[in-house]
């Protein structure tokens, strides 16, 4: 069940549009020790893992050259820190957040680590630049008449 609920929450947090859910004070805890102990090489490693388990997506598989072996690879490195974030780094607020508030708080507490590892991803240059090319494309006309019908103020011309 743990295990289930871990996979959920890496999946779930790690994507841009995560639900937001809600957490009680043991979750909040272990969030900020997970949060806190996950380095920016750790992050990499968790990007890494989902873009191996996402490529693996038939619609998308293309796009992507990861062989399983690479994937397994991801897969034990992912395991691996995971493990160590929670059965060392950060147990003392695991084994609290099970006992009082139960497995979904893993879960939880691994969305916000997905969130960070995504920003820290999402803030390189040429990340920026590739997903910031999508608003060249983009009517402006079109989002200004959704913006004006929803009553809000157009933006301001730079």
């Amino acid at each position: 069940m743990i295990v289930k609920s871990l996979r959920a929450g890496l999946v779930s947090g790690m994507l841009l549009f995560a639900h937001p859910a809600q957490a009680g004070i043991f979750a909040d805890d272990l969030t900020r020790c997970l949060v806190k102990a996950t380095t920016v090489p750790d992050q990499i490693g968790l990007m890494q893992w989902l873009f191996s388990a996402i490529s693996a997506n038939p619609s998308i598989s293309s796009m992507a050259r990861v062989t399983e072996a690479e994937r397994a690879g991801y897969n034990e490195k992912a395991v691996a820190l995971i493990e160590r974030l929670v059965m060392t780094d950060c147990r003392k607020e695991a084994v609290a957040a099970l006992r009082n508030e139960g497995p979904g708080t893993i879960e939880l507490a691994f969305r916000t680590v997905g969130e960070v590892a995504m920003r820290g991803l999402m803030s390189d240059p040429k990340t920026s630049a590739a997903m910031g090319a999508i608003g060249k494309a983009a009517s402006e006309e079109k989002w200004s008449a959704l913006a004006k019908e929803a009553g809000l103020a157009p933006p301001k011309a730079q």
